[in-house]
């Protein structure tokens, strides 16, 4: 199933690909590429977020998701001449509930995220002046179109 919404399990705001069967899945997905440039070299990075999430239904009902985010180098340089590595940004726990509406799906959750701070925007730096920082993470997604062979997984 491809979902798109925001949160930690987005990337910010973004899409990922979850598979899945009966109570677990697996996503993997970035964020909306205009939002991970904000203040970058263009072709510095590219974001990636994996994650796991348990599901108390068929892929609905309670759901417990774990994602981390890596910021994945890009194969050009940048203008700084310096190399880049994959790097963490972030690790979440989000709880919620995802409601099923004919071949759609609506999820909600909250949680809280740890995000490493190497550089950031003047107000998360002035929110967590160290280089750690615990901020909530709140993912609502709305979900349309399920296709036909997630819902076979989802059997």
């Amino acid at each position: 199933m491809l979902a798109a919404g925001a949160g930690s399990a987005y990337d910010g705001l973004g899409l990922h690909l979850e598979l899945g069967a009966g109570s677990f899945a697996v996503f993997a997905g970035t964020g909306l590429l205009v939002l991970q440039r904000l203040g970058r070299q263009v072709e510095d990075h590219h974001d990636l977020v994996l994650g796991m999430r348990y599901y108390s239904g068929n892929l609905d009902r309670f759901f417990l998701s774990t994602q981390t985010i890596l910021a994945i180098p890009s194969d050009r340089p940048t203008n700084s001449g310096s190399s880049s590595r994959s790097v963490f940004k972030s690790a979440g726990v989000t709880a919620g509930w995802r409601w099923r509406v004919g071949d759609s799906m609506l999820e909600l959750g909250a949680g809280a995220v740890l995000v490493v701070l190497r550089s950031g925007p003047a107000w998360l730096v002035w929110l967590a002046p160290g280089h750690v920082a615990l901020l909530p993470d709140v993912s609502p997604s709305p979900t349309a179109g399920v296709s036909e062979s997630s819902e076979v997984l989802a059997s």
